[in-house]
């Protein structure tokens, strides 16, 4: 019996050695600072977001005490003491951070005795910071992009420039701080923003897809006299050097002038045809190109688009590719001439609207918004 209780007292004493005074262990005393989040992302200038922060003991049992919070830059963001948080018990502090500009910053929490926290602060753009040259031109005319913000360049081989309707617009230069870009026609009171991808958060080391300031709308057509040939725009000035090319956008005429097409009612048109003037500077040749949206992938024939080139300002005069008088049926359709100086004229023909089923496939109505004429000298 002595032996049990000999051995029954050692294990009452082992124990008893295992739990020491709580006080000496530390509890109690503040031995860290705990930060709810080592970053904080704000989108957009104005923006705030919160992040707690709380003094701990070594058993992480959370203790009173004053944590203070010094802005590493407060041009770029700042952060204070939240006097709506109140929680109980009151052992924890909330912080507001606000965003001032674009770029990243630090935040670095601290109490009393305690090693600091830093707190990583980076406010992403929610629109790219440029200047449009206008935010209301017609279809077919140039828009110039100029980036404001040295922090936030374009990214020159990844730019796409989408306007609205999610046309990609046909880029003529781009450089990290400004693109040139022909508009598009876009469907009748569509308004929106235009939405650049590529554009770089250097401080952020990543590219996004941003949308430029303002209510963007096309409006009106560059190449407003092109229903005939009285009135028909002067392309010549696009004429490029030999080994060059140049670019023009238009859209379908909205006026009945078949009879002055290339083919005319009687060949079965429907028209519309748009006239352009060629002031032909010299002998080079000369090779226009044709393309447009079409449901058959690029056959040809949804819908039918033909061109023509005219040596007087009549239908009688003008020729198709190849030289007769009968158009392709190709997408796209191309014509080379070489001719002496002097002005003549280039005609694209809506022959025929798009016929695929179903209507969506051709644009709901089988119209055309925009053409792509390239012009190239060899």
């Amino acid at each position: 019996m002595k032996a049990r209780i000999s051995v029954l007292i050692g294990v009452m004493v082992a124990l008893a050695s295992c739990h020491s005074d709580p006080t000496a262990s530390g509890s109690g005393t503040p031995s860290s600072l705990i930060v709810s989040f080592s970053s904080v992302t704000l989108h957009g200038v104005g923006s705030s977001s919160t992040f707690n922060a709380q003094i701990v003991d070594n058993r992480l049992t959370p203790l009173g005490g004053a944590i203070a919070v010094q802005n590493c830059d407060p041009t770029i963001a700042t952060a204070a003491l939240d006097p709506t948080y109140q929680p109980v018990p009151n052992t924890s502090v909330r912080f507001v951070v606000n965003a001032v500009s674009l770029n990243k910053t630090c935040l670095i929490v601290s109490a009393s005795g305690l090693k600091p926290d830093t707190v990583g602060v980076v406010v992403m753009p929610t629109f790219v910071p440029a200047t449009l040259s206008s935010l209301t031109p017609k279809g077919g005319d140039t828009l110039t992009i100029t980036a404001t913000n040295a922090l936030l360049p374009f990214d020159t081989s990844t730019l796409v420039v989408s306007f609205p309707g999610g046309v990609k617009g046909i880029i003529l230069s781009k450089t990290p701080t400004s693109v040139k870009a022909l508009i598009p026609f876009s469907a009748p009171g569509v308004t929106d923003s235009i939405r650049i991808t590529g554009v770089q958060v250097t401080y952020a080391g990543v590219e996004a897809t941003l949308a430029t300031p303002g209510v963007f709308v096309q409006t009106g057509d560059f190449w407003a006299g092109d229903s005939s040939f009285a009135t028909a725009p002067d392309l010549g000035g696009l004429i490029p050097a030999p080994g060059d090319s140049a670019i023009v956008l238009f859209a379908t005429a909205p006026v009945a002038n078949v009879a002055n097409c290339g083919e005319g009612a009687g060949a079965g048109s429907s028209g519309p045809c748009m006239f352009f003037k060629v002031t032909v500077p010299g002998t080079d040749s000369v090779t226009f190109t044709l393309n447009w949206p079409s449901a058959d992938g690029g056959g040809g024939g949804n819908p039918d688009i033909d061109m023509y080139f005219c040596t007087a300002a009549n239908p009688g005069s003008c020729f198709a590719p190849g030289g007769g008088a009968g158009a392709t049926g190709s997408e796209p359709e191309a014509i080379t001439v070489k001719l002496a100086p002097g002005t003549y004229y280039w005609v694209a023909e809506y022959y025929a609207a798009c016929d695929d089923s179903p209507a969506s496939k051709c644009g709901g109505s089988g119209g055309v918004n925009t053409y792509t004429l390239v012009i190239s000298s060899h």
